[in-house]
């Protein structure tokens, strides 16, 4: 019988695009992601029961995650060149596709919404796509959705990358590279201050702890802990998924290290984690996967020969998963933002057509009142 993690070691394995498209796509891109009464009423609390017992295995796999009461879904916010050179910025648009905004004029990844929905955190540094982060440079900013309030949160002393938001909103979760003598790892960083605590640190020489997110309960943070560089191809590390409590403690693995893995995201209910599995490669093609906090229930939620899926990101309401999507055959459409359900069915494009490669989404709140 094949176990979750054998499963995952396969299906990691089992696409393969043209040689050396990714590494053309990179190139081009650094260059400009559930009777009776009696009878009636035993009837009835028969059903009840065998529904609960089914919501409850549901949410125990992530199949259905529950609606948080109250939230709205509102604005995407992604990464995008947008401007004809190198540098990709930060822009938000309605789910549909409508009302493009430029949010920052200066160089952007990894965009994070804020719970409230009032201000985006994002880094400044160039990492995404490529293999190494320790010698990574860029620190952590807030900008209102409007572009106004461009705040620099983090200053160094080395780099703080890949922000992920407390659910109460005071803390991020961040990648801190050449901090003092620690090793590349996850640090916790005051808001308002911009203090560092240190979390973990990767054990492995060289290697980074990277990429966390929050548990809907703030008690605990998924990260990738890298083990070892390949040795080619873009984003091909040997890695893993980890938890761990936000005191440092509690670690544990969730996936083999034989499938390299990213950009998990913390569903709203807390039930399932959704990540990207297998690699940018020419021998691979990454796909979306989903798990629940404690190893089980692992299912792969995208699929495709020609086209791969990567940096996943829920929608509040926990209904919906926005994601990079790259068609490369039968001929290379670019990288371009998809939505599908909680189960993997339904894909979409978030737009008709667009004219720029869009990236690293992250799916905010509605605010209060509406506003964006």
């Amino acid at each position: 019988m094949i176990d979750d993690r054998e499963l995952l070691e396969r299906a990691v394995r089992s696409f393969a695009p043209e040689p050396g498209i990714v590494e053309r796509v990179y190139d081009r891109r650094r260059r400009r992601q559930r009777n009776r009464r009696i009878g009636a009423l035993a009837l009835a609390l028969v059903i009840a029961l065998v529904a609960m017992g089914g919501a409850l295995q549901a949410f125990r796999h992530g199949a259905v995650p529950a609606r948080p009461p109250g939230v709205q879904n509102g604005r995407i916010a992604f990464v995008s060149p947008g401007q004809g050179d190198d540098r990709d910025r930060l822009f938000t648009m309605e789910p549909d596709g409508s009302g493009l905004r430029p949010v920052a004029d200066l160089r952007a990844e990894s965009p994070a919404w804020a719970p409230d929905g009032s201000t985006i955190a994002f880094d400044t540094g160039s990492v995404i796509g490529t293999r190494d982060w320790s010698t990574a440079t860029g620190h952590v900013y807030t900008v209102r959705p409007d572009g106004s309030g461009l705040r620099q949160v983090t200053r160094g002393p080395g780099a703080e990358l890949a922000p992920a938001w407390s659910p109460d909103g005071t803390q991020l979760a961040v990648t801190g590279v050449r901090q003092g003598d620690r090793p590349p790892g996850i640090f916790i960083v005051d808001v308002e201050t911009g203090g560092l605590r240190p979390v973990t640190a990767n054990p492995y020489s060289g290697q980074a702890d990277k990429e966390p997110a929050f548990a809907p309960d703030g008690n605990q943070i998924v990260f990738v802990r890298e083990r070892q560089l390949a040795a080619t191809g873009a984003v091909n590390n040997l890695a893993a998924l980890f938890i761990v409590g936000v005191d440092g403690t509690g670690l544990r693995r969730l996936t083999p290290w034989q499938a390299a893995v990213g950009t998990p995201s913390w569903s709203p209910d807390g039930s399932t984690i959704v990540f990207r599995g297998g690699t940018l490669s020419p021998d691979s093609t990454s796909q979306l996967f989903a798990i629940a906090p404690d190893g089980t229930g692992l299912r792969q939620l995208t699929t495709g020969l020609t086209a791969a899926s990567f940096w996943p990101s829920w929608s509040p309401d926990g209904t919906r998963i926005v994601f990079t999507r790259w068609v490369f055959l039968p001929q290379n459409e670019g990288f371009r933002l998809y939505t599908i359900e909680a189960d993997g069915s339904h894909l979409a494009p978030v737009s008709a057509a667009v004219t720029d490669e869009q990236n690293e989404p992250s799916w905010g709140p509605r605010p209060s009142g509406g506003g964006s």
